[in-house]
């Protein structure tokens, strides 16, 4: 698979955070403190935006033919999606639990806003990915010529040639 560096930063930012994430609230005596949960949001806040430009690199390599496998680079892409989505979620819910305790947290309303773009975006993205068929699709497709059901090259010329004079 064919990775671009923005790929590869990307997937290395996100994996960095969810272990300083990890340890920095292990080592919380006395729970998670709002001015740090208010830094979280704002890191996790920019993650959109470096997904974006991660796509469109990997467009940017389809466009010039240098993608060796569209399958993996979106099972990879997508696993990178949604570790950001936990992370961002997790961090989601730390302000909530703040907020209903009464304190403030800069920018919990926009993460919740951009959280649910990204998870709308990344559906849509997906949804429309090249994904190769799965075993059940090719045993489908091959019931269905077994059974007749399907056109020839030539009856689907005609067809379109019927339909366009």
């Amino acid at each position: 698979m064919t990775e671009s560096i923005l790929f590869r930063l990307n997937r290395s930012r996100i994996r960095a955070m969810e272990e300083a994430v990890a340890a920095w609230k292990a080592e919380q005596p006395n729970g998670v403190q709002p001015r740090e949960i208010g830094y979280l949001v704002k890191e996790c806040l920019a993650l959109p935006e470096e997904l974006r430009r991660t796509y469109a690199a990997i467009f940017e390599c389809a466009k010039a033919h240098e993608l060796d496998d569209y399958h993996e680079t979106g099972k990879a892409f997508q696993a990178q999606c949604n570790e950001t989505l936990h992370l961002m979620n997790s961090v989601r819910e730390w302000a909530h639990k703040l907020e209903d305790s009464g304190q403030k947290i800069a920018g919990a309303a926009e993460l919740d806003a951009v959280t649910e773009e990204l998870e709308r975006k990344s559906q849509e993205v997906f949804d429309r990915w090249p994904w190769l068929p799965t075993a059940e699709e090719v045993a489908e497709a091959h019931a269905a010529i077994a059974r007749g059901e399907y056109q020839t090259v030539e009856e689907i010329l005609n067809e379109l040639r019927s339909k366009n004079p």
